[in-house]
């Protein structure tokens, strides 16, 4: 019997350092980041015909799970794997439930891994919580945060560690603005859900060793000792990496933080007018850059983040 969970929560909160914590637990396999019920969840629909496989399957085979654990530790190519998956579900010629998808490749994983515990990681989930309840309702989740401007620092340096068009596209869509209206709309949903009792909210701190006894007693398994170096999946964490004026001028708008900003100075004034500026071309760039990586309905979603 599998059991399904999920690893959510802000981007580079340390979804990566837990998600590689839990994979060496032996009745534990992680993979991620599917975005399944996310940016290549297709809206509206209870089932998923022949058609919609066929526009899924590129999403998965070029997807970014090629750090998940169980690939590279039995020599599996990911693109290959998905492939077969979706090649499978295609010669069935039958309308299929989303759960049932993701189920059969939480079924594939589990008989690779030999592991009965299937934990996903895809961060921005944790605006889907709901959505992922519906199919499993006893499902866990464990939700990391952390504060605003970490966050934006990360946000920003993402690209650092990326070449080619990853690397370009990722600092194509940064804007302060952006990024925290992307901070209150994730800070919103872990609100929202942090007094459920199938949730764990984690801040990442220097007490690894008591973060990761607590995630093994949430989840009710068997605590083994697990030891695992935090990394910085962003950018060199030895590097120091300083906010911008026209960043802190954000962090105060939002509220986040109260920086003490010189407005009467030119050269202060005009950065934050040039990121004003700025503004319509980073949402131009969100669109053009999501509308190719994302089955999400763009409009809804960008009405979302700015509800908060």
């Amino acid at each position: 019997m599998i059991e399904n969970h999920f690893i959510v929560g802000m981007s580079r909160a340390g979804t990566t350092w837990i998600s590689n914590a839990l994979d060496k637990h032996s009745k534990v396999s992680v993979f991620g980041e599917s975005c399944f019920f996310g940016r290549h969840y297709i809206e509206n629909k209870k089932l998923y015909s022949k058609d919609d496989l066929v526009t899924l399957a590129p999403k998965f085979i070029n997807g970014s799970l090629e750090s998940t654990k169980i690939f590279r530790d039995n020599n599996i190519d990911y693109q290959v794997f998905f492939k077969d998956v979706f090649d499978t579900l295609i010669e069935r010629n039958e309308d299929i439930r989303p759960s049932d998808i993701f189920d059969y490749i939480s079924k594939q994983i589990s008989e690779i891994s030999k592991k009965s515990i299937i934990i996903e990681k895809t961060p921005h989930h944790l605006n889907y919580i709901e959505r992922i309840k519906e199919s499993y309702p006893q499902a866990k989740f464990i939700i990391m945060k952390r504060n605003a401007v970490d966050f934006l620092l990360s946000y920003k340096h993402q690209s650092d560690r990326k070449v080619g068009i990853s690397k370009k596209e990722l600092k194509a869509i940064y804007h302060p603005l952006g990024a925290l209206l992307i901070y209150r709309k994730y800070l919103s949903s872990i609100l929202k859900n942090q007094f459920d009792r199938n949730t764990i909210i984690f801040e990442l701190n220097n007490n690894d060793e008591n973060i990761l006894k607590e995630v093994q007693e949430f989840l009710d398994i068997e605590q083994e000792d697990i030891n695992i170096k935090k990394v910085n999946s962003s950018f060199n964490s030895e590097i120091k990496k300083e906010l911008l004026i026209e960043e802190m001028f954000w962090l105060n708008l939002f509220g986040f933080v109260k920086y003490d900003i010189n407005y009467f100075s030119i050269n202060n004034l005009l950065k934050i007018i040039m990121s004003m500026i700025k503004i319509p071309k980073w949402g131009f760039n969100s669109i053009v850059i999501m509308k190719k990586n994302s089955s999400t309905n763009i409009v809804k979603y960008f009405l979302n983040i700015l509800k908060g």
